[in-house]
């Protein structure tokens, strides 16, 4: 499936399209995710099935823009924050850690639904490829490449392959938030001894 059969036609939704978006999460919080219907999404909305579908492709689509909205707005924030940060492997610790803290606000319930998803659809929410990491998410690899390059540099992050490292916690990253959806460890202090491991040059590495 492609990324375009699931996000709406617009870049940011307006209109009916936010109320629909607004109203369904808002259904999916109290109902649970499962629960809840395209129909009565479309009655809150006083919107036919037609109007619906006009604007979005599935019901998934609805949860997948509203993540996709809430880490890009956060992503700003970080890479507005990480200019007072002189150290380039701390940079890379807030950049990551966007995601985490978006993935974690959606609650358990949206999140095990969203990571549904993802797995039923060859990871287009959280990609693990590198290919589909560029195309996914461009602005992130734009940001994570340009302080990689600065930290390996410096020799404040591990030499390595950039791609590959990403990779390698980006499976980590979907391992500790399937985990935590099912009772596991706060999924940030398990990522960051992921981070810990895979980024700090050798040696300097935190023992858990």
């Amino acid at each position: 499936m492609s990324e375009e059969m699931y996000y709406p036609r617009a870049e940011h939704p307006v209109g009916i399209e936010k109320q629909l978006l607004g109203n369904a999460i808002r259904l999916f919080q109290e109902l649970g995710y499962e629960n809840v219907t395209v129909q009565m999404i479309c009655d809150t909305c006083h919107v036919t099935k037609g109007s619906f579908y006009y604007h979005y492709r599935y019901k998934e689509s609805l949860l997948m823009e509203y993540y996709r909205i809430m880490c890009s707005g956060e992503l700003t924030q970080v890479v507005t924050a990480m200019l007072s940060d002189a150290d380039a492997f701390d940079r890379l610790w807030r950049l990551f850690r966007y995601y985490i803290e978006g993935s974690v606000k959606l609650g358990k319930d949206l999140l095990h639904s969203l990571l549904k998803i993802n797995l039923d659809h060859d990871g287009l929410i959280f990609p693990i490829k590198r290919e589909k990491i560029l195309s996914r998410d461009p602005e992130f690899i734009r940001v994570y490449l340009e302080v990689m390059r600065d930290g390996q540099e410096n020799g404040s992050i591990r030499e390595g392959d950039p791609a590959q490292m990403m990779e390698y916690y980006m499976c980590g990253l979907v391992g500790a938030l399937s985990g935590w959806c099912t009772g596991g460890d706060d999924p940030e202090k398990m990522l960051r001894w992921t981070f810990e491991q895979l980024y700090r040059p050798v040696g300097k590495e935190n023992k858990r």
